[in-house]
């Protein structure tokens, strides 16, 4: 304090305003520090886990396809139409695999992962135990088919309940990132908050600091 003091007042009011500058300076970067990591949970909700709940909506549809193209194969004779339904089928599993591929790539987690396994154990269980189904429809046994596929519902109710338990998994991540995103904006606006009016008291205290030793350099002047 002595050696402030003992400044000139020019440099007394540099040093003043150098400090308000750095002050300044170094709030605008602790509250840019603080939105990137907001704005980096944001990105990660927008760019993965959204995109992962949309993938798997992608994979029930195909799925749903595909039993609707069974159903309708079981009751068509013309060769046209078992061919169309078919066609169907086929653009089912491509888009599943398709999804697949694009659920992979978006990082999932190891609960995610897990389920997602499951799913896809699920799914192939399925498609071999409508394999019976086509061969029969295709045959003309239309009746032996819906028996066959009768049969097999309990493995699509596994396979249907394997997907919602993949989908709830995702959820649950998005859900969780959510709530982290939101709880960390919170804490973002506390501690700007809080730099913020201890930049203002310092800055504050400065000015009257320095305002009391400009006074007393005046009246022993």
């Amino acid at each position: 304090m002595e050696f402030f003091k003992n400044l000139r007042v020019t440099t007394k009011l540099i040093t003043v305003v150098l400090t308000v500058v750095l002050m300044t300076f170094a709030l605008g970067f602790f509250a840019m520090s603080q939105l990137a990591k907001v704005n980096d949970m944001g990105r990660e909700i927008s760019l993965q886990h959204l995109p992962s709940v949309q993938t798997l909506g992608k994979i029930a549809m195909a799925i749903n396809l595909h039993r609707r193209a069974t159903f309708a194969h079981m009751l068509v004779t013309d060769a046209e139409s078992i061919a169309r339904y078919e066609g169907l089928m086929e653009k089912a599993l491509a888009d599943f695999k398709v999804a697949e591929e694009a659920y992979m790539k978006l990082g999932p987690t190891e609960d995610e992962r897990r389920a997602f396994e499951r799913m896809q154990q699920a799914i192939a269980q399925y498609l071999e135990s409508n394999q019976p189904v086509l061969a029969l429809s295709r045959s003309a046994k239309k009746q032996e088919a819906t028996a066959v596929n009768a049969g097999n519902l309990k493995v699509f109710d596994a396979m249907m309940a394997a997907l919602d338990q993949t989908i709830d998994a995702t959820a649950k991540v998005a859900a969780s990132a959510t709530a982290t995103s939101e709880r960390m904006y919170g804490a973002a606006r506390v501690l700007i908050s809080v730099v913020m009016v201890l930049a203002a008291v310092l800055g504050l205290l400065l000015a009257f600091l320095m305002a009391r030793m400009i006074g007393r350099a005046l009246k022993t002047g």
